[in-house]
């Protein structure tokens, strides 16, 4: 594994510990089920991430396989959650899209739409709502597209910027070029927009698996 790839990985790491640490805070509460469950599936995120590294074949822990995108979304909703600051809204737009299969390792599809929120998130304001949204797009090809989008806030009060995580602000979450070059990986296309109130929107596209590719596309 080269130099790269290794600080893919504990970048990767330091989100799931920050997550861990945001749920671990949350048990101290009743009614903490939820938290408590998502605390499990970022420890098991965590082992496969560090089975990764000392596997003597990495290759063989990336498997391609045909994946959902709505429901890798849509199980990565609590991930989520927790992983943007507690006043930040989160909202899904999963779009009924038939055959939105892309072949990629799992684990790069979460990876990526987890620093894509983190990104986006960055700058926004309490009250803010980010939107993670997915469709289909024939423009460029058959693509699936997922776009996550700073929607402006819910009120205008507070314009007061929240760190994403008050332990772990700079070691957390990959830079952009980062996750481009994941994008660049399953030879997907990644945009990145940023308006005069500082309100980010990022897209990416990637290519329909072989069997959902339309029969005129194929």
């Amino acid at each position: 594994m080269d130099r790269r790839e290794v600080v893919l990985t504990a970048h990767d790491c330091l989100t799931l510990l920050a997550i861990m640490v945001r749920c671990t805070d949350a048990m101290r509460h009743p009614e903490a089920e939820d938290d408590f469950l998502e605390f499990r599936r970022a420890a098991e995120r965590m082992e496969h991430v560090a089975q990764h590294l000392i596997s003597p074949q990495p290759a063989e822990m990336a498997t391609l396989e045909p994946i959902e995108l709505n429901r890798v979304v849509a199980e990565s909703e609590g991930m989520l959650k927790r992983a943007v600051a507690p006043r930040i809204s989160l909202r899904l737009q999963l779009r009924a899209i038939q055959g939105s299969r892309v072949r990629a390792p799992r684990w790069d599809l979460e990876r990526i739409l987890l620093n894509l929120v983190l990104n986006t998130a960055r700058n926004m304001a309490a009250g803010g709502i980010l939107v993670v949204e997915t469709a289909s797009v024939r423009d460029v090809g058959p693509f699936v597209r997922l776009t996550v989008s700073d929607a402006g806030a819910v009120s205008p009060r507070s314009a007061r910027v929240i760190p994403r995580f008050a332990s772990t602000q700079q070691g957390s979450g990959l830079g952009l070029a980062a996750v481009a070059q994941l994008v660049q990986r399953l030879n997907g296309m990644l945009q990145f927009e940023s308006d005069s109130e500082r309100r980010t929107r990022i897209q990416v596209d990637l290519p329909l698996a072989p069997g959902d590719l339309p029969r005129n596309a194929a």
